[in-house]
């Protein structure tokens, strides 16, 4: 950090603040923002020259700080965060979850890697350079993963017996690997780009609120609009 000049960190998902508990140790020049959503981890801390808020980073804005420490799985909390930070801005990531380096790599130039020693995680850190990208379905579905709506991914599939058909996939909380591969919670699938045919609001917005409690998984909407029960049965929708 000294050798780069840098004043201040941003430690997204701080856990116990160790970043800022070694910056107040050894690194009196350093400030670190640390952002942690579990209060107990935090509340015993004290660390009077560094930012420690307890907050959940989906609902608040991050700090704009030199560096930007990523310790994440890939989702909507990352994407949330990628989409706040400035062209140019600094990354520090620590890879244990095993995708964080191929989503960074899609949208950052890497700068350096820094061997590590710590156990469960990549061998090396990763320092990045972000690059915002050009919007495209892609990126689309990336940065409405973060926000709360009804808007379904419209997705095409196939059965051996009906054939083809469209049904709906809720794009809230969704996550988009790097391989392409989109995992839904609502309901909890796994399927291609490929097979996403648009972005829409939905026909049945209770449906959607019903299927988040569980009442249904797959909700079909063309060429005949079916609802499927946990059990795997399809019922007509009443669309009077």
């Amino acid at each position: 950090m000294s050798r780069m000049g840098l004043k201040t960190l941003f430690d997204a998902g701080a856990g116990n603040a160790l970043s800022a508990q070694v910056a107040q140790s050894e690194y009196p020049s350093l400030c670190v923002h640390a952002h942690e959503i579990v209060s107990e981890r935090l509340s015993s801390l004290d660390l009077p020259n560094q930012v420690l808020k307890i907050c959940d980073l989906m609902q608040e804005p991050i700090p704009i700080c030199d560096l930007t420490f990523l310790y994440l799985p890939t989702g909507p909390l990352l994407e949330r965060i990628l989409l706040q930070l400035p062209d140019n801005a600094l990354i520090a990531a620590v890879e244990s979850h095993g995708d964080l380096f191929d989503r960074l790599d899609e949208c950052c130039e890497l700068l350096e890697e820094l061997n590590i020693s710590a156990k469960r995680h990549h061998p090396s850190m990763h320092i990045y350079r972000y690059r915002k990208v050009t919007s495209d379905l892609r990126q689309k579905i990336r940065e409405l993963s973060t926000i709360e709506s009804l808007l379904q991914l419209e997705v095409k599939d196939a059965d051996p017996v009906t054939g083809e058909y469209v049904w709906s996939a809720d794009i809230q909380g969704c996550t988009l690997e790097s391989n392409g591969i989109i995992e839904t919670l609502w309901p909890p699938r796994r399927f291609s780009l490929e097979s996403v045919v648009t972005i829409n609001w939905p026909k049945w917005p209770e449906l959607i609120l019903q299927r988040r409690l569980g009442y249904w998984r797959k909700i079909i909407i063309s060429p005949v609009s079916l609802k499927e029960t946990p059990q795997g049965e399809r019922i007509h929708i009443n669309e009077n």
